[in-house]
């Protein structure tokens, strides 16, 4: 038996690794950092998504802290993950546990972990709840998994009064729903659902929600992942409707997606960079600039422009949350399409982005098309593209990046190589502000290739390339 916390938490099919008796393990292992670190005083908020039995591991997690003396305050519907963040934080709570696995296939789950600041646990904290959980998989220690909810330490919340009320105080909505837009949402039947037509209610907006009710199956596409793959029905829904975007919120509603008014998927980071547009140009913020290493390099020429500075970390807000706090930046994203605000919380947050996609269409006049065209004309217009090749997680040795750095080409796609990176993964950069990424999924049997160049064609052919690399 396996646990082991990867990007984002611990994720695994369930029924086969996550089970009852594997989420008791994380429990008592994170509940036991806590009290080591005397973070056992002011509580833990617990909260799950729409996956199947995601309530019921809840439940479990709730029985056994409350069972450890820790005052549990328990969701009482399915929520998305920063939604248990900002209840951590406007509580003053010590910790949070979320039930899910995100944007992850239909038949796995996953346990997240969110620190006093509502963040994903630090690399840190997680090595530390790791080895705890190591060594009770190891001495094979075994925990109830009864739930009982009878505990008066246990309180059943409705978290989303306040963050509502925080919305409404980072963000005019008014304004928002005084214009004629037409907005499709897709929830991708995940947590999320509900949140923007109860935040854009009682205007002049038109909203409406595609996949909006709870299915764990999630039909019709392949994961909850606001991917061009998985929004072919939003686009062609935006096309046939006439509407002015499309936004789209993955399985916990901590990342984004968007599609034009002209039912053209919208790149993960060009949305960056259309909220970093956003904060620095139409509201005339100021500010550190978080990316991780797989991020367009266009966003450090925006950066330039308007005279901040970006940091690169590897990917994973349990290393973007970090620097975010250090540096009290203005904006946080990564190439997942999870996006986090200084003035916020220091963890994604698709809903809040999805409304600040909106004040950017509104301040500005302007479509989201019209936004990047006039963006392409400040920075290089690079494209970028990522392949997933799955893989045994047996091999996953042969993908280490001091492996593949010793054997690293002088060029690749004919394009040569001027340095090589092991930040996260092996990143060759190349000539021509072009570059390639090798890296392995922290949370899914997953290699992933990245590109970025001037045109299609090199885009292709680098990951071609990258392909080649892999195959040794």
């Amino acid at each position: 038996m396996v646990i082991n916390f990867g990007t984002d938490g611990w994720r695994a099919i369930i029924a086969d690794q996550f089970t009852f008796e594997n989420v008791a393990i994380c429990t008592n292992a994170t509940l036991d950092y806590l009290k080591q670190n005397g973070l056992n005083n002011k509580g833990i908020a617990i909260g799950y998504d729409t996956r199947f039995h995601s309530d019921k591991f809840a439940k479990l997690v709730a029985t056994l802290a409350s069972n450890s003396n820790f005052k549990t305050f328990l969701f009482d519907r399915p929520s998305p993950t920063p939604v248990l963040s900002h209840y951590v934080v406007s509580n003053h709570l010590d910790a949070g546990i979320m039930i899910t696995a995100s944007h992850n296939p239909p038949d796995w789950n996953g346990f997240k972990i969110k620190t006093n600041l509502g963040s994903s646990a630090p690399q840190s904290m997680i090595e530390k709840i790791q080895k705890r959980i190591d060594k009770l998989v190891e001495t094979n220690t075994k925990f109830p998994t009864s739930i009982n909810l009878t505990n008066n330490l246990i309180k059943f919340i409705n978290p989303e009064i306040k963050y509502i009320e925080h919305i409404n105080s980072i963000i005019d909505l008014d304004i928002i729903k005084s214009t004629n837009l037409k907005v499709i949402v897709d929830s991708m039947y995940g947590s999320g659902q509900g949140y923007f037509k109860k935040l854009l209610s009682g205007g002049n907006i038109e909203l409406i929600e595609l996949n909006g009710t709870e299915n764990p199956a999630f039909p019709n596409i392949k994961q909850p992942e606001p991917t061009e793959e998985n929004l072919k029905i939003l686009s062609g829904f935006i096309k046939h409707n006439n509407a002015s975007i499309g936004l789209a919120t993955d399985g916990d509603a901590d990342r984004l997606g968007i599609v034009d008014s002209n039912g053209k998927f919208i790149s993960a980071l060009d949305l960056f960079m259309l909220l970093c547009f956003h904060q620095l140009d139409i509201l005339g913020k100021k500010g550190h600039i978080i990316r991780s290493i797989t991020m367009t390099s266009k966003i450090d020429e925006l950066a330039k422009l308007y005279g901040v500075s970006t940091i690169i970390t590897p990917i994973g807000f349990k290393y973007l949350a970090p620097k975010m706090i250090e540096s009290n930046a203005l904006i946080a994203g990564e190439e997942s399409g999870g996006y986090a605000y200084g003035f916020h919380i220091p963890e994604r947050d698709g809903i809040l982005s999805g409304l600040m996609i909106l004040d950017l269409i509104v301040k500005s006049q302007k479509n989201v098309d019209e936004l990047i065209n006039i963006l392409h004309t400040k920075v290089t217009p690079l494209i970028y593209e990522r392949k997933d090749i799955h893989i045994d997680p047996s091999e996953k040795q042969k993908f280490a990046p001091d492996v593949l750095k010793q054997s690293a080409p002088k060029s690749i796609a004919n394009l040569e190589v001027i340095n090589v990176e092991t930040l996260d993964g092996i990143r060759y950069q190349l000539e021509n502000n072009s570059w390639g990424l090798i890296r392995c999924s922290g949370t899914e049997p997953l290699v992933r290739i990245y590109a970025e160049a001037t045109t299609k064609s090199k885009v292709n052919s680098i990951l071609d390339s990258l392909q080649k690399i892999c195959s040794k």
